[in-house]
């Protein structure tokens, strides 16, 4: 009859086998290519808090949650443009903020076609629309510019979709009411790749 051992043996031994499989160089004539004529749609996610203090007492804590989805066409190979969508929302005490941009957006990524792992860096350009409140005050709402600069790695699941991780930096300068308020957000995040051709 089976053993305890051979209870924990056999699953371990299909996790380890699953992970080399996804780990190893890809076959002989195996393309995970980032070729012209390509179709990405991604999306990634992020959360972050932040504590602080002012005057030596404690400030209330900042979370900020950041989600981004892009829609890309490799022009060349390694080399696409696109459209990129940001929704940024941040707390800190009673006071909150929203923002919203979409822009252009461009990313370069490396690496040879025979290899699942693809090291990219991205750019895009915002314009944004914010909106904040707090208790007893009207909510104000403005329009402005952003951008968000990200570098990263994709790591290929199958031919045609994979995960990424990466860092950003995202920016944002938002008038409301002839007031001036500006944001920047440094944060990691993950996410999720699919391509369409």
């Amino acid at each position: 009859p089976p053993t305890r051992e051979d209870a924990v043996r056999g699953p371990l031994a299909l996790l380890v086998t699953t992970l080399l499989g996804l780990l190893r160089p890809a076959d002989s004539g195996a393309q995970y290519t980032l070729g012209r004529g390509r179709v990405l749609l991604g999306g990634q996610a992020s959360y972050s808090r932040t504590s602080g203090e002012s005057n030596g007492q404690d400030a209330p804590s900042r979370r900020d949650a950041v989600v981004a989805s892009n829609v890309q066409y490799f022009v060349l190979d390694g080399f696409a443009v696109g459209l990129q969508a940001n929704y940024m929302h941040a707390n800190q005490g009673s006071i909150s903020a929203s923002t919203l941009g979409i822009g252009p957006g461009v990313s370069y990524y490396f690496g040879p076609a025979v290899t699942r792992v693809h090291p990219f860096v991205s750019a895009s350009a915002l314009i944004t629309r914010g909106r904040a409140s707090a208790p007893g005050v009207p909510s104000l709402s403005g329009s402005g510019g952003g951008y968000q600069v990200s570098a990263g790695v994709l790591f290929f699941l199958t031919r045609n979709s994979g995960l990424t991780a990466s860092a950003f930096r995202q920016g944002s300068s938002i008038s409301t009411g002839g007031v001036r308020s500006n944001s920047d957000v440094l944060g990691v995040a993950l996410g999720v790749s699919a391509f369409a051709f």
